[in-house]
């Protein structure tokens, strides 16, 4: 259940009250799950002993005593204390109606005040979560509707234990589609918890399950995910999500299987691979093909405009179907066809795709890489080869100088360029912004090597 459904009524919290001594937990579940309620019981040790729902409320009524004394004290004469109507009427020296009166008021501001803390607590929560997550990859998701639909149902169907494994050829949108699920299951998680991490392209067969826990604990730990570690007796058992992105060859898959395993147990797995496992392992895959013409166009010219390309004489949409005609409908592959067109004429970039021995989806793209490699200036190929260097999560611009040697100016100006012609991801923001190469990009680079 989402906390934002709660829909928390004045029968609950009068029902919390009246039961408060002989509380069947399941009484107080909606308020339980409340994010703000979690808080309040986390953060007080001297109320280990109530559900989360008491905590919670015990908070409210400390934070009304300054706005409504008698009210507070009313609530806790009654409820908490065990005192009679008349008994608490003596106390406050008011008549039975009266304190009737008082208390029905004070529960209500009592479930005003949780309503506008859950939906303070729940804002920060997403916050927080969305932290977690890389840079949102994409103005819009285009084309992809139904998978996306069809992995949110099967996460949020369980808290823990889902496995969905989306995949297909590299540029297609894979990490894309599992970012937009991510962040959709935020509302979602309760109490668990979300972790974004890639594998390391490192990643190396051992003699032991637990040489290879090792390993991804130092890429949790590089990745920022300390918490969440490797062994499987760390896990806590609150549900959650994480999410495993690119898993670059069926080898790798071979080695983190039986971890994938293991945190099956705690949360539910999303996972982007070109590859599909063995068929032993419970997977809802979800396999991307490339999109139709009409949500490749919606791509092109959303993309085309973001990227200074004039939609109405540049790129048309007879021209945008020239470029789908010949690159298809991988998204990678039609943004970096499109951003050369910052660069050549349509007639010059389709003739430099169409050589392309015909069938070969490696020679098209390498293609494509090619020429928009050799429409980069000094700076910016000086850049792009230097990221070779970095780390595969991706790095920062003092890291970049430093591989480089570049000043900032013409560290900056790369770096526009480069993202502009889809060569360059906006891995991370915080106190310094991340960027780093899509492995189809790494592999080209590589390739020049070889030349």
């Amino acid at each position: 259940m989402k906390s934002s459904d709660l829909n928390i009524e004045i029968n609950d919290i009068a029902l919390t009250f009246r039961k408060w001594h002989r509380l069947p937990k399941e009484l107080t579940e909606k308020l339980n799950a409340s994010h703000f309620a979690r808080a309040c019981f986390r953060d007080s040790d001297s109320k280990k002993h109530l559900t989360p729902g008491q905590a919670a409320i015990l908070d409210i009524l400390d934070r009304l005593v300054g706005a409504d004394p008698i009210g507070v004290r009313i609530l806790r004469s009654r409820f908490i204390e065990g005192l009679s109507s008349l008994e608490v009427a003596h106390a406050v020296g008011l008549s039975r109606d009266q304190v009737n009166r008082r208390q029905r008021n004070a529960l209500e501001e009592v479930r005003e005040l949780f309503v506008e803390l859950e939906r303070r607590y729940s804002q920060d929560e997403a916050r927080r979560l969305e932290r977690r997550l890389p840079p949102q990859p994409y103005v819009s998701l285009i084309g992809m509707e139904l998978p996306l639909a069809k992995a949110l149902h099967k996460l949020r169907s369980c808290s823990y234990g889902a496995c969905v494994l989306i995949t297909g050829l590299g540029g297609i949108g894979k990490t894309a589609l599992a970012d937009a699920t991510a962040r959709a299951m935020i509302g979602w998680l309760g109490s668990g918890e979300i972790y974004w991490m890639r594998v390391p392209e490192n990643l190396k067969r051992v003699s032991s399950l637990a040489d290879v826990r090792n390993q991804l604990a130092l890429c949790l730990q590089e990745q920022g995910h300390p918490d969440l570690g490797a062994n499987p007796e760390d896990q806590p058992r609150t549900g959650g999500l994480i999410v495993v992105d690119d898993v670059e060859t069926y080898a790798q898959f071979t080695i983190i299987e039986p971890i994938l395993k293991e945190w099956q147990v705690s949360y539910n797995l999303l996972v982007t691979s070109r590859h599909q496992p063995r068929a032993d392992f419970d997977w809802t895959v979800l396999h991307l093909d490339e999109l139709d013409w009409e949500s490749s166009w919606q791509l092109v010219s959303n993309y085309a405009a973001s990227i200074g390309v004039d939609t109405h004489t540049v790129l048309t949409s007879q021209s945008g179907h020239q470029i789908y005609d010949v690159v298809g409908g991988n998204p990678l592959a039609l943004r970096i066809a499109t951003s050369l067109l910052r660069v050549f004429p349509l007639d010059h970039l389709l003739e430099i795709v169409t050589h392309s021995p015909s069938g070969s989806v490696e020679q098209l793209y390498r293609s494509i890489y090619m020429a928009s490699w050799e429409s980069l200036g000094f700076d910016a190929r000086k850049l792009l080869n230097g990221m070779r260097l970095a780390a595969e999560n991706g790095a920062t611009i003092s890291q970049i100088r430093a591989i480089t040697a570049m000043e900032d100016e013409e560290i900056s100006a790369a770096i526009e360029l480069l993202v502009q012609h889809s060569l360059l991801e906006f891995r991370a923001s915080g106190a310094e912004r991340v960027y780093g190469l899509h492995r189809l990009t790494r592999a080209f680079l590589d390739s020049l090597d070889e030349i």
